[in-house]
């Protein structure tokens, strides 16, 4: 589903969008699709990705040691060879 946003008004079509003069669009996938799993060739890109998804990796690891009273350990080693790291205190 797409959103379509013009100056004063939001309108929601199923798989298309229009474009009607003196507006502006902006295209937002409203649901969760399918991420194909590859490698990204650009090295901005992904960086970006990297530090995004190790930063919600972190996030989940914290989450679930709160939420479950688990005992935790993450570690990630960027492509440099960067450690990055999230134990739960008890560790």
């Amino acid at each position: 589903m797409y959103v379509y946003a013009s100056s004063d008004r939001y309108h929601i079509w199923e798989n298309y969008i229009t474009k009607p003069e003196r507006s502006f669009a902006i295209i937002i996938n409203m649901g969760r699709g399918r991420v194909q799993l590859k490698r990204i060739e650009n090295k901005i890109n992904r960086q970006v990705t990297f530090s995004k998804r190790r930063g919600g990796l972190l996030k989940k690891a914290h989450e679930i040691s709160v939420l479950c009273d688990a005992e935790v350990a993450l570690i990630v080693f960027s492509h440099k060879g960067k450690l990055f790291e999230y134990a739960t205190d008890s560790w």
